[in-house]
């Protein structure tokens, strides 16, 4: 989690939605990863060997893959959106003397982070429908 401290000077120039979103772009490849790692995509097996792909094995056994499942349910449901209230925080110190625009800012980011949840959720049932 100190990465999150280190963007505190990004959030003070209004980047946390693109910080949001590379935290999504992110996910959303580790998801397409373990995607290639389920037996269901073994007619993409070659491919993804040849392709020099090491980084992850095939999930061969129904206890992997369902490791792999709650693994991408644990981000997603979990600490991915940790790590956006912690952003979210960080980005809230700058105007605790001003409650009245912190209270916009807040409203403005909820849809935000709704969307960005979702979009998560939708990845993972990317990776399920797999199964």
């Amino acid at each position: 989690m100190d990465f999150f401290e280190d963007v505190g000077p990004l959030l003070s120039m209004q980047l946390g939605g693109q910080a949001l979103e590379g935290l999504f772009q992110v996910f959303n490849s580790y998801v397409n990863m373990l995607i290639k790692a389920l037996p269901e995509s073994m007619e993409e097996e070659e491919s993804f060997e040849d392709s020099g792909n090491k980084i992850v094995r095939m999930a061969e056994t129904e206890a992997q893959q369902i490791a792999l499942l709650a693994n991408a349910s644990l981000l997603a449901d979990e600490l991915l959106p940790r790590a956006a209230m912690k952003l979210s925080s960080l980005n809230q110190d700058p105007y605790k003397d001003d409650n009245r625009r912190r209270t916009s800012e807040r409203q403005n980011r909820h849809p935000e982070q709704r969307e960005w949840r979702r979009r998560l959720v939708g990845s993972v049932d990317r990776l399920k429908d797999t199964f």
